[in-house]
Order: C-alpha cells, then sequence, then structure tokens
C-alpha cells in the first residue's frame, strides 16, 4: 500500500472528556476514505488535529513521511492539506473569484512592502494567481459566475466554491466535512460526481466526513466508523454495512438512516 497519511495511536482529551481515543488510520494514496459515526463521535476533532487547530494529547500525525505533530495550520497546508468545513466559510460579500484568490497565498512569492507599495513583484504575482483562480472555476464549473457575489450562489455552488478555495491551496490531501449537509438526494449524488471528477483531476487523496449514507457507500473505497471516539470498524463498504457494532451504534437496520 502506498501511504500518504499515517496517523497512529491519536488522542485527544478536552478536560477529562477523551474525544478521540487511540485513533490510527493509514490512507492510501489515490483513495477516497469516509469517516462516519454518531454525532459526537469525534470526526471533525480528527480533522481539527490534523489541521493544526487542536494539537493531540497522543499519537502521531505524518503527511508523506513529514511530521504534523506540533505544527500549525498554516504550515500543515503548505504541506498539502487542504480542507473544508461543516458550516460553509466563504466570505459572502467578495465575489467567487476573489474567495478564490484569497485562499491562493501559496502561489504568492511577494513580501508585505511589496503589497504595501504594489511592486511590480506584487503586481506580477497577483495577476498570475487571478489567472489561476479564474481557470480552476472553469475546470469546476464556476467559471460563470466567477464575479458574483458568493452569498448569492444557491447552495450547492457555494459547496462547489469552497472546494474550489481548498483547491487553490494545490493540496495532496483534502479534507472534506460533511460536503453534502443540506442536500437532497439528486443534489447529493451530483456532489458525488464532482467530488469523484476533483479527485480524479487534480490526482488527489479525499478524506470525508459524511452522514449521508447513500453518498459514503457509492463514493468511498474504505469507511472508518468511530463511536466515542473509538474506532468500532474499518474495511470496504460492504463490510462495514454488514458489521453488527456498525449497526448498532449508528446505521440503524437500514443504511439510509441520517443524524
Amino acid at each position: 500500500m502506498n501511504s500518504i497519511l499515517s496517523i497512529k495511536g491519536l488522542g485527544k482529551k478536552f478536560g477529562g472528556v477523551c474525544a478521540v481515543d487511540e485513533f490510527s488510520l493509514e490512507l492510501e494514496q489515490g483513495t477516497i476514505h469516509g469517516l462516519i459515526g454518531p454525532n459526537g463521535a469525534g470526526k471533525t476533532t480528527i480533522f481539527n488535529l490534523m489541521t493544526g487547530i487542536y494539537h493531540p494529547t497522543a499519537g502521531t500525525m505524518a503527511l508523506r513521511g513529514t511530521n504534523l505533530v506540533g505544527l500549525g495550520s498554516y504550515r500543515i497546508a503548505q504541506l498539502g492539506i487542504g480542507r473544508t468545513f461543516q458550516n460553509i466559510r466563504l466570505f459572502t460579500q467578495l465575489s467567487v473569484i476573489d474567495n478564490v484568490v484569497m485562499a491562493s497565498g501559496v502561489d504568492a512569492t511577494y513580501g508585505m512592502v511589496d503589497a504595501i507599495f504594489k511592486t511590480r513583484r506584487y503586481q506580477r504575482d497577483e495577476a498570475k494567481i487571478r489567472k489561476r483562480a479564474r481557470e480552476l472555476l472553469d475546470l469546476l464549473g464556476l467559471g460563470g459566475v466567477s464575479d458574483e457575489r458568493a452569498g448569492a450562489l444557491p447552495y450547492g455552488s457555494q459547496r462547489k466554491l469552497e472546494i474550489a478555495r481548498a483547491l487553490a491551496a494545490r493540496p495532496v490531501l483534502l479534507l472534506l466535512d460533511e460536503p453534502a449537509a443540506g442536500m437532497n438526494e439528486e443534489e447529493s449524488m451530483e456532489l458525488v460526481g464532482f467530488i469523484r471528477d476533483v479527485r480524479k483531476r487534480f490526482d488527489l487523496t479525499v478524506l470525508l466526513i459524511e452522514h449521508h449514507m447513500s453518498v459514503v457507500m457509492e463514493i468511498c473505497d474504505r469507511i472508518t466508523v468511530l463511536d466515542f471516539g473509538k474506532t468500532i470498524c474499518n474495511g470496504i463498504p460492504k463490510e462495514v454495512q454488514a458489521n453488527r457494532s456498525v449497526i448498532d451504534a449508528y446505521l440503524g437496520e437500514t443504511t439510509d438512516r441520517e443524524n
């Protein structure tokens, strides 16, 4: 297995509460891996640990062999981890393209002085960044709305824009936190195709949290299931779907139950 991400014995405590307990994951490059479980199971906490928002109380994390523990969010983004959030976090009053440009700092070579005095280096870099942002929006089917206000987009397009903004930082690993939240079945299945296309087009590995079981079972190569911070199952979708511990803790007797 060609592992891009290795997590071993990861733990996080908040006071006396253990939010994540001995979590381990070997994420194979190029795959789409699902992270599911009841609300409060520790899923988003793991994303926050991986992106430097929280620091673990135990365990190790490495992206392509580089240790992530103790690094700040900006440095982790530079190493190649991008993410979206459960609640959309766009700059709603800015244009679609400006949202992408603001996330493209990895391409900037100018410093603060260049930005203040609008030097040639600043102008050159900004032109390249804006050009790439338009190309990225075109690839993702958002080119026609690039100059519209982000907050005026339909909900599904805002979700796509958030993914576009994450891609602007050139990640190798994309973390998607409930990308289908608030979508109906038709919109969810359209999103499945969109994520598959993004994965292939940008040569990404994807780790996603999702409560829509139709999305999870359709898109994921493998799934890890959490309950109260502990891993209770890890396998291909059919194995997870049939696992009694998963059924009792989360799925119920059918796979279309949502939390």
